[in-house]
This record gives structure tokens, C-alpha cells and sequence, in this order.
């Protein structure tokens, strides 16, 4: 791992002079002009795709708020108080809504998990900058039986199967997800054959192994232990050429307002990361227990540890282009602009008129700070 620095030498250097006369036990981030309670939206339920922001927290005096499907906590860094509180507000993954909306309805929360497709969309509406990459790939997919469907490799491969009648075989997608519109727009689906639903690995249990999307970190598992179990293949978004990723965004408004604070919060996640990639087991233990008082049992320290271990080893959390952790590709988001043009075109859709620069920002990366 890279070697570690110091965020109090960040926080100095970022600090205007008229910082320099604040009271010491205020911490790096009070002393940074943060928001009393950093309030962070995620896209999920606990799992170790959020692991290094669980980390911050300590288990022993984190408030669980089932109700609030929330945690709050003192944010530490390197163990000790930072002078302000973290919320981690859990998502609902299957709700078709951006968290770039709950940042607009919310000025509280200052940062919230925007997928870059979701940003594209709603740059004019509710536009935001992604200032944090926690992975470096998107971890959902789409599956289905093998056994149902003989050869199919691929998500593509899905679009040229019938039925008897002639009609494309349906993929269920959660609702507002614009990589069914990608697919269909690009011509690697065929009209009609994207549906919304609620996927999950009961429905397509059910479904007797027609196409789900899924969730590389959590449906394996629960396939596998099914009472019944069936044999799936599958495929990421990310293998079908679609580089989407969740970005941890903010509004412009606030971007500019908390410039001083990201300059300091943003070395904080990154090193965050590091940690908690080197040292999992205590922040794992607390995933399970906030998973278990939200009322989530499936999500037991089996699913967590080996959504951990895939996420290390297939390097979904890795570093950037160069040696940071962290940092925005912004190769990918061009690639990806590019591809949703040429789509929605195709689609006769429109799509706002927004390049990488109007959505990312590599600006508060320290780019000492990698695996």
C-alpha cells in the first residue's frame, strides 16, 4: 500500500490563513469548514462496495436508524475524532430514482452515489460533479439460465433469442435504467424485449431462469444457497461495453461552497479505502449488524465477505490510471457520453448537451494515496 499522508499536513495547506486561528480540538474536517454532520447518500443497502465509509464510523457508538435506514457516528480519522459527525443514508437500488435527486431535494446531504449515465440525463434538471470513484467498475450484470438459453455468451447474444411465437425472450431491468435504452438504441437489443421489474434472484428463480439484472456482490450468493438452485450465466454491463459508474457527486453550488472541506474529505475517502481493503474483518462485522437492524438478514457475513473478496480481486476497487485510488476516469465518462449520443439518437432521443468536464472532477484527488 502507499504510504499514508498525513491529512492534517492536507488540511493545513488547503486552509486560507483565517483557518489558522481555529481551536485545535475542532478536528481536520471541522477545521476544514465541513458541515457539522457530513450527510453521504448511497445507491445500496450495506455491503462492501460502502465499506470504506463504514469504516470511519466506530461500531461501538454508532446510532442505527432502521427507520431512517441510517447510521450515524463521530467520522474518525486515524482513529480519532475529525471535529464533525458522518450520516451514511442507505439507497434503495431497485427504486429507479437518482440519489442526484434526494441531492437536490436535500441540501443537507452533501454527497450522494450518482451513477455517470443518471448524471448525463439530469445534468439540466438536477445537475451534479462527481468528485469520488469508490470502484472502478460497475458491479451490476444481467443473467440467466444456461440451460434455458444453450450458448448465449452474452447480454447481445440474448437479443437474436425467440419464443415460439417469434418474441424476443424479455429482460427484466429495474425501472429508469438507461442501459436498456443503450442496448436497444445501439441495436444489440431488439425492440420490445427490455421490460421493467423488480429483478432479483427469487424472480428469476421463479421466472424458471428468464434474463434479471443482478448485482455482482450480492445474487451469486444467494443463488447458490437457494433452496432450489439453478445454474446461471452471466454477464456485466461493464463487459458489454457499457462503462457506467457510481461516482460519489455533489451539486455545483455545493462543490464551490465545501471546496475547502473536499480538499480535506476527499483524501479522507481515499485513504479510507486503503484501510479498509487492508484491514476488513471489524468493518465487515459492523455490515452485517447495520444490514441485520435494517431489516435485511440476507445480507449475513457470507454475502459481505465474498462481495469483499470479488470486489479486491477482479480489482473492481483499484487505482486509477496512474497511483491514486479514487480518481474519476475520465476516459470512461467520454466513452460513455458518446455511446448514450450515439443511442438516443438512434432512439430519436434527446440528450443534454454535456461533456465529461460538466459532470466529473478530479480536482480535491491526492494523488499519493493508493493501493
Amino acid at each position: 500500500m502507499r504510504k499514508r499522508v498525513s491529512v492534517v499536513a492536507i488540511a493545513a495547506l488547503a486552509l486560507p490563513l483565517a483557518a489558522c486561528s481555529t481551536a485545535p480540538d475542532e478536528g481536520v474536517l471541522g477545521s476544514a469548514g465541513c458541515p457539522a454532520d457530513i450527510r453521504i447518500q448511497t445507491d445500496d443497502l450495506p455491503n462492501a462496495d460502502w465499506g470504506f465509509l463504514y469504516s470511519l464510523l466506530d461500531p461501538a457508538s454508532a446510532s442505527i436508524r432502521p427507520g431512517a435506514q441510517s447510521v450515524t457516528g463521530l467520522l474518525l480519522v486515524d482513529g480519532e475524532p475529525s471535529g464533525v459527525k458522518l450520516t451514511i443514508l442507505s439507497g434503495d437500488p431497485g427504486d429507479g430514482v437518482s440519489a442526484a435527486v434526494a441531492l437536490h431535494d436535500d441540501e443537507s446531504i452533501l454527497l450522494g452515489a450518482v451513477d455517470t449515465d443518471a448524471a448525463v440525463l439530469q445534468a439540466e434538471q438536477y445537475p451534479t460533479i462527481g468528485l469520488f470513484a469508490p470502484t472502478a467498475k460497475d458491479p451490476r450484470m444481467v443473467y440467466w439460465a444456461p440451460a434455458k438459453h444453450p450458448g448465449v455468451r452474452s447480454i447481445e447474444q440474448l437479443g437474436a433469442i425467440r419464443d415460439r411465437e417469434g418474441v424476443p425472450v424479455p429482460i427484466t431491468l429495474r425501472p429508469n435504467d438507461p442501459f436498456g435504452t443503450y442496448m436497444l438504441g445501439s441495436g444489440r437489443l431488439p425492440e420490445g424485449q427490455v421490460q421493467d421489474g423488480a429483478p432479483s434472484p427469487e424472480a428469476f428463480l421463479e421466472s424458471e431462469g428468464l434474463p434479471h439484472a443482478g448485482d455482482l456482490l450480492v445474487d451469486p450468493v444467494h443463488l447458490r444457497r437457494a433452496e432450489k438452485p439453478r445454474e446461471f450465466a452471466l454477464q456485466s454491463i461493464d463487459d458489454a461495453g457499457y462503462p457506467r459508474d457510481t461516482l460519489l457527486a455533489a451539486r455545483p453550488q455545493a462543490v464551490v461552497r465545501y471546496a475547502d472541506c473536499f480538499r480535506v474529505l476527499i483524501p479522507v475517502l481515499q485513504q479510507a479505502i486503503v484501510d479498509y481493503v487492508g484491514s476488513p474483518t471489524e468493518t465487515n462485522a459492523f455490515l452485517v449488524k447495520v444490514a441485520g437492524r435494517f431489516g435485511h438478514p440476507e445480507l449475513d457475513a457470507e454475502v459481505i465477505v465474498a462481495a469483499y473478496d470479488l470486489l479486491v480481486k477482479q480489482r473492481m476497487i483499484s487505482n486509477g490510471f496512474d497511483s491514486a485510488i479514487g480518481d474519476v476516469d475520465f476516459g470512461r465518462v467520454r466513452e460513455l457520453i458518446s455511446d448514450m449520443r450515439g443511442a438516443w439518437a438512434n432512439l430519436e432521443r434527446r440528450l443534454p448537451p454535456v461533456e465529461a468536464e460538466d459532470i466529473v472532477s478530479n480536482e480535491f484527488v491526492d494523488r499519493s494515496i493508493g493501493l
